[in-house]
């Protein structure tokens, strides 16, 4: 089946489309007319429908726009897929202090227990004058769990995810977890920056900063990590032992 793109004046040659996102989520048979809607919307189906569409278009020879696309050009973002989804990109920096360390310390002194750096923190930079001001970045949260864990002289840093332990040949047939390792293997091994690489960087800093043990394995199994039977151990490497001459 072929189709005719028209608009008003002649043939169609470009569209601003929006694919259908989060924001259908937030419909209720309350809030429909509010919103505009006649009625709450089906968001894989309208997802579906939109893709068909979109291409229905491009096969007609109509330019298609995305308007997060166009948005983000404008604003001079840096945006990429995720998924079927497009979200911002920002630096990632490193940490290189922790503003209220010192409050973090005197509540732990006295027993609290705290929550800190959540999501790696809020990343600002300090002028010249000593103010501070807000980037547009995202600490590594791994990363700001060890600086906190060294700056507190923490005796174990463990960093819980959605894995039993690190995989080695993490993905292929011969993947095997890892139950104890030293920093210098460990740091001889090639993990996925967005994943995996970030916790791994982290518990070898502080390591080598702290010369206690970190660790890496599932929330659930936090107790089990913490006593050894569970997890990946990472342990300071031995010093070189060599023979004296005689």
């Amino acid at each position: 089946m072929s189709f005719s793109v028209q608009s008003e004046v002649g043939q169609l040659r470009q569209a601003i489309v929006h694919r259908p996102g989060l924001e259908l989520s937030r419909l209720t048979p309350q809030n429909i007319g509010e919103l505009l809607f006649d009625d709450v919307l089906w968001a894989k189906k309208a997802k579906e429908e939109h893709d068909v569409f979109a291409e229905t278009l491009r096969e007609a020879g109509v330019r298609v726009h995305y308007f997060a696309q166009l948005l983000a050009t404008r604003l001079g973002w840096t945006i990429a897929a995720d998924g079927p989804r497009w979200r911002r990109v920002v630096a990632s920096p490193r940490p290189l202090g922790l503003v209220e360390i010192e409050t973090v310390r005197s509540l732990a002194d006295a027993g609290a227990l705290l929550v800190c750096g959540g999501g790696g923190g809020i990343p600002v930079v300090r002028s010249t004058a000593g103010e501070l001001t807000g980037v547009e970045a995202v600490v590594d949260k791994d990363l700001t769990a060890a600086e906190l864990a060294i700056a507190l002289k923490a005796d174990r840093l463990l960093v819980l995810t959605d894995v039993p332990a690190i995989i080695r040949g993490y993905g292929t047939p011969d993947a095997q977890p890892i139950q104890a390792i030293d920093t210098v293997a460990l740091s001889a091994m090639t993990f996925p920056a967005g994943s995996m690489g970030p916790k791994v960087e982290a518990c070898i800093r502080f390591v080598e900063a702290s010369g206690q043990p970190a660790a890496v394995g599932a929330l659930a199994d936090a107790a089990g990590i913490l006593a050894g039977r569970a997890g990946t151990t990472i342990n300071a490497a031995r010093p070189a032992v060599t023979e004296p001459v005689r």
